[in-house]
């Protein structure tokens, strides 16, 4: 009897033992996933980022050179409002 309950508390042991390993490896498993997905997630939030500073850029360098169009073609109109009138002549003494 004394062998049966030393088999049993071996058997008891290295279940507990098994089960403790496998826990390990499965927080193990979880925690390699976990980091390779905060990985993935901070490319593609960088990814987005670069993009948008991007579009944020060529959206500001497409306003400039509208405004920059806007104040060319505003001085042509001016200039031409005055070079269209007829030049005042000075009174003639009669």
């Amino acid at each position: 009897m004394a062998s049966t309950e030393h088999y049993e508390e071996a058997k008891a042991e290295l279940k507990k033992s098994m089960t403790i390993k496998m826990q390990k490896k499965k927080e193990a498993a979880t925690l390699r996933l976990q980091h390779e997905a905060q990985q993935k997630t901070s490319s593609l939030v960088k990814k987005h980022s670069e993009e948008m500073l991007q579009l944020l850029q060529s959206k500001q360098d497409e306003l400039a050179k509208e405004l920059e169009e806007e104040i060319v073609r505003h001085s042509l109109m001016h200039a031409n409002c005055y070079t269209g009138r007829p030049e005042k002549k000075p009174p003639t003494s009669n």
